[in-house]
């Protein structure tokens, strides 16, 4: 089963950092990203 038929869209992971999902993120960092975002 894919999940195509469900999100037809493309799947961007691109704020994924700020979720410490690869490594752990400072707050001043994360709102720096956020910021020049």
């Amino acid at each position: 089963m894919s999940i195509k038929h469900i999100l037809p869209g493309n799947i961007g992971l691109g704020g994924a950092p700020l979720g410490n999902m690869f490594r752990n993120i400072p707050e001043d960092e994360a709102h720096a990203t956020v910021a020049a975002a």
